[in-house]
């Protein structure tokens, strides 16, 4: 069959990105897709490779120089990039291919591909890293199209496509190719980005595309196996019933059923107030929010009316009360979040009036710390005390540097002495481990230790888009994090990919890692219904409250697999026992006619339990 033929066969079947790489490379064609092969389309790239310039913070550790190579794609045209140490972050070193200044639409579908071969590596997969990215030009650098892959010493093309959700101004995207995950030598050919002409007759799983995973995903992987041991070790514990008559006289073969009713470790999920008692409420999509929320997580935390501007709403604040009542009324405990977001942009607006005036704005944060901690003391079980403070802290520039934040601390610990409190950060663990945002929050809470400041828990918010990161890495990052003395946890998790298996096996995976970790302690997403949820894609359930795969991921854990129950009968010394997972309890002893039922919580030691059968 001829090699376009061959193309044009492929595709058009969904499958395209999963065989097209590995049939081209076995007929040896080194060519990229022709844009003639696809949908018509139009050149969004301004010039050819030799435009490409170099960027990011660390460029001065990599050159390139453009090179002929007989045999390589695009007449043999290669641009040589070598990079001579590897950056904390892939983008601090990339290259940035210019875009024409041309507008598009909300429901557009651009492509981006390249091809690459590695020529050298310093990793220890022995293959090449590179990133290509379609992204805003500047803050807050939003994300189009982005991907993370391995380069082999063969060529391949790298591509992928994206319908556009919104509007974007011309001139205001870039494509950058990312080098810096390694010292390496790479060359690229043929990179471009396309705009079809016809979108709504595109089927975006029918255009070549580089197929997003991660490392650790395979089922034979070996941290699997250390994980289930430690789950086994830390989360379980044995559960003993001793089963007696009045006189204390053993019973033997009683009917022992011990059944979980909610787990110690906290699995939990942000909720918006409308859908518990506002006007959402009111409907059947209300209804059905609120009867999953109870049935899938034991810890809530307010989406957004705890934070400083909604709560100085008296309407919201009331709001925001009633809802909480509703979580104590089901059993749902709630994270207070949060008490301080220490940047302008995330407050009040007449806070800027303090901009030049430290004391006042010292008085005003004070005054919000101690007034919402001791109006909710008793009511939540731990505070995120500061949100974000590496991307937000215009408020620690005023007052003098980083160590107000230890003050804070303080204040929270004087108005509510009986919770943990956290400091809760972004970009991580969504980062790869050397990147400079563990750094920052590292020493951050070192700092806060040393001044005495009382905190009780690191929060790592773990919003996910195609940068998933590695399996081992997690656990690396984690394992850092417990040096500091305090638990870790997931605070704002949610998993933004279009890949709907992808998404489901990396939150299997992250959960099941985080899970094992003896310093974690709790994963909250950060909602689960894409009516209600900030990154739609990202939900447990689609609006028609249809499950996705990654919803049934978390039940299959949360409620199957991380789950015990158990029907067992009593020994001659009247005991019968079963390991299970820690949390609550009932157990229901059964002998003859005679029946007791008792409530039980089991705590890491083990529990026993004394039933005495009247």
């Amino acid at each position: 069959m001829p090699r376009d033929l061959i193309f044009r066969f492929l595709a058009k079947r969904s499958s395209v990105h999963l065989c097209v790489a590995a049939v081209l490379a076995s007929i040896q064609i080194a060519s990229a897709a022709p844009a003639e092969l696809l949908p018509p389309n139009e050149s969004l790239s301004a010039g050819d490779i030799s435009a490409i310039k170099v960027a990011g913070t660390n460029a001065g550790d990599a050159s390139a120089k453009l090179a002929t190579v007989p045999g390589a794609p695009g007449g043999g045209k290669v641009l040589r990039i070598e990079v001579r140490k590897r950056a904390s972050s892939d983008y601090e070193i990339q290259y940035v291919l210019p875009i024409n200044a041309v507008d598009l639409k909300k429901g557009d579908v651009i492509w981006a591909s390249v091809q690459a071969r590695m020529i050298s590596t310093s990793d220890e997969s022995g293959a090449g890293i590179l990133g290509f990215v379609v992204e805003q030009k500047k803050e807050p650098f939003n994300k189009l199209i982005q991907r993370k892959t391995s380069v082999t010493r063969e060529w391949q093309q790298f591509s992928a496509p994206v319908r556009l959700s919104k509007d974007v101004a011309g001139g205001s995207i870039q494509l950058n190719y990312r080098v810096g995950g390694a010292a390496q030598t790479l060359e690229i050919s043929e990179p471009q980005l396309l705009r079809f002409t016809d979108p709504a007759s595109i089927k975006l799983e029918a255009l070549p595309q580089t197929r997003l995973t991660y490392v650790g995903r395979d089922p034979n992987a070996p941290w699997r196996k250390a994980a289930e041991e430690r789950i086994e070790q830390i989360r379980k514990a044995p559960l003993t019933v001793h089963v007696t008559d009045s006189a204390g006289k053993p019973i033997a073969n009683a009917a022992v059923t011990v059944a979980m009713t909610q787990h110690a470790f906290p699995f939990g999920s942000c909720y918006n107030i409308s859908n518990i008692n506002g006007d959402g409420a009111k409907s059947a999509d209300g209804k059905k929010y609120r009867d999953l929320f109870a049935e899938l997580f034991n810890v809530g935390v307010d989406e957004y009316a705890m934070k400083w501007g909604p709560w100085e709403n008296p309407k919201t604040r009331a709001a925001s009360l009633d809802a909480l009542k509703w979580m104590d009324d089901h059993g749902i405990r709630v994270r207070g979040h949060c008490l301080v977001w220490p940047a302008f942009k995330r407050n009040p607006e007449d806070l800027k009036q303090y901009q030049n005036d430290p004391a006042g704005l010292a008085k005003r944060i004070d005054a919000r710390i101690t007034d919402t901690a001791s109006t909710l003391k008793g009511r939540v079980t731990e505070w995120d005390v500061i949100n974000e403070p590496y991307a937000n802290n215009d408020f620690m520039k005023v007052l003098g540097g980083e160590k107000v934040m230890a003050h804070w601390f303080k204040l929270a610990h004087e108005a509510d002495p009986n919770v943990p409190l956290f400091l809760n950060e972004t970009s991580v663990p969504t980062a790869p481990p050397k990147d400079q945002h563990y750094d920052v929050l590292y020493n951050q809470v070192k700092m806060i230790q040393a001044e005495g400041g009382p905190i009780g828990g690191v929060g790592m918010q773990a919003h996910f888009g195609t940068n998933l990161t590695d399996i081992n890495d997690l656990q690396t990052i984690y394992d850092r994090f417990a040096k500091l003395g305090v638990p870790l946890q997931i605070t704002e998790l949610d998993i933004d990919v279009n890949d709907e298996q992808l998404q489901a096996d990396y939150l299997r995976d992250l959960m099941t890692i985080t899970f094992a970790h003896p310093n974690s302690y709790g994963i909250m997403m950060w909602g689960f219904w894409a009516s209600q949820h900030w990154r739609p894609d990202a939900a447990l359930y689609r609006k028609d409250w249809t499950i996705k795969p990654s919803g049934q991921a978390w039940i299959d854990l949360v409620k199957k697999k991380w789950w015990t129950t158990a029907s067992l009968t009593s020994a001659a010394d009247g005991s019968a026992s079963v390991r299970g997972f820690l949390g609550d309890y009932t157990v229901t002893v059964k002998a003859g006619d005679r029946t007791q039922t008792a409530t039980v919580k089991l705590a890491k030691g083990g529990t026993t339990l004394d039933v005495v059968l009247k």
